[in-house]
C-alpha cells in the first residue's frame, strides 16, 4: 500500500511538473515584427533584416547592411549578443530555445543567400539560458 502511494505521488508529481513546462507553441508572428522594429531602431544602417524561427527552436536573425558586415568582429560579436538578449526576451517564452545565429550578409537588396559575403555568429543562447535559470 503504501509504495502504491508514493508511486501515484511520484508520477501525479511528474504530470504536474510537465503540464506546467508546457509552452504556448503559437504563432511567433508578433514577435518577428517587434524583433524587425528593435533592429531597425537601434541598427539604422540595416537596409534588411529577416528572422526565422525553426520548429520552436532555433532563432536565425539575418542583418542585411554592407556597413556591419564590413565591420570589425568585436562590433560584430556586440551586435550579435545584443541580439540574443532580444531573442531571449521575445521568444524564450513561447519557444523551446535551442540554437541561434546572427548572419551579417554583404548583399543588402536580396534575400537569396550568397554564403561567400556572409559572416555568420552563434548566439549562444543554451549558456545565456542557463545563467539565468
Amino acid at each position: 500500500m503504501g509504495n502504491k502511494l508514493i508511486n501515484s505521488i511520484l508520477i501525479v508529481a511528474s504530470c504536474s511538473a510537465i503540464l506546467l513546462s508546457c509552452k504556448d507553441l503559437g504563432s511567433n508572428d508578433a514577435q518577428v515584427r517587434q524583433m524587425e522594429d528593435s533592429v531597425f531602431k537601434r541598427y539604422p544602417t540595416v537596409n534588411g533584416v529577416s528572422i526565422e524561427v525553426k520548429e520552436h527552436q532555433d532563432v536565425i536573425v539575418t542583418l542585411r547592411d554592407k556597413e556591419l558586415y564590413s565591420s570589425p568582429q568585436a562590433e560584430q560579436q556586440r551586435i550579435t549578443n545584443e541580439i540574443a538578449q532580444l531573442t531571449i526576451q521575445l521568444f524564450e517564452k513561447n519557444n523551446y530555445l535551442d540554437e541561434g545565429t546572427v548572419i551579417f550578409a554583404e548583399n543588402e537588396n536580396g534575400i537569396e543567400a550568397q554564403p561567400d559575403k556572409e559572416k555568420k555568429y552563434d548566439m549562444q543562447l543554451e549558456k545565456l539560458l542557463s545563467v539565468g535559470k
